[in-house]
Parts: C-alpha cells; structure tokens; sequence
C-alpha cells in the first residue's frame, strides 16, 4: 500500500476536532444532568418548555460537534489538497528562472528602442517636436513684443 504523509496541519486538526468531540460529549453529559435536576425540583416541565430544553442542549452542546465537524472537514480538505499545493512551488520557480531569461532579453529589445509602438514617438523625434515647438513659441513672444 502505499502511504500518505499528513501535514503538520491536518493533523492539528484532527487533534483539535477529536478534543472538541470528547467536550461535546462531556457537555452532553452536564446538560443532561442539569435539566434532570431541573424537572426533578419540579423547576421545569418538559410538556411546556420543549423548545426552551432542545436550545439549552444547542447553545451549551452541539456547538461544539459542528466546530469538531468543521476542523475535521478543513482537515481532510488540507490532506487532499497538500500534494497539489507542495507540486506549485517547484513550478513556479522553474517558470521564474525562464522569467529571467526573457526578462534580459526584453532589456535589450528595449535598450535599442526598436519595439516602440507606432503611435508612440521615438525619444529623438519627442526631443527635436520639443524644440521646435520652444523655438516657435520664442519667436511668437518675441514678434508680440515688437508689434507692441
């Protein structure tokens, strides 16, 4: 057969759970004592007030059999889940070391500007439209000023 390793967290979970368990049993017990007690004092009767003991038992009990139930399921979820989660990181770092590769070369396609889109003027083309339009506003500033 082949065996499974449990994660460090699963069982935590399983642990957590079955201690919830052994609780929800204990607290099962002294519900049970103290609404006894309760209809023997003649305090409570159980005709009239069925609705007020099945509360009593989910408020103090059953609360924690479906916590136990849930840290069981997140258990199981995570025991499952493990082997796709620990298969990623290897992946992802063979893909980062393709990543750098393609990373220097996009440095040099850009280094030489050559994958600028079309719409987007070249760095020479911006700098020179730049001075020419300084250029034209100088000599538009300096004919107002001698028509004035």
């Amino acid at each position: 057969m082949q065996q499974k390793k449990l994660s460090v967290i699963s069982i935590i979970l399983f642990v957590l759970a079955g201690l919830l368990t052994v609780f929800f049993v204990w607290a099962m017990y002294n519900c049970y004592v103290q609404v006894d007690n309760a209809i023997i004092q003649g305090n409570l009767t159980v005709s009239g007030n069925i609705y007020v003991i099945v509360d009593y038992y989910m408020n103090n009990a059953v609360v924690y059999l479906i916590w136990a139930i849930l840290l069981l399921c997140f258990g199981l979820v995570i025991q499952r889940l493990m082997p796709r989660i620990s298969a990623v990181p290897v992946a992802a770092s063979e893909e980062q070391g393709s990543a750098e590769a393609v990373d220097e070369e996009d440095f040099e396609d850009y280094s030489t500007l050559g994958n600028l889109a079309p719409s987007e003027p070249k760095p020479e083309e911006a700098a020179s439209d730049a001075a020419s339009a300084v250029e034209e506003g100088e000599a538009k500033a300096d004919s107002d000023e001698e028509s004035k």
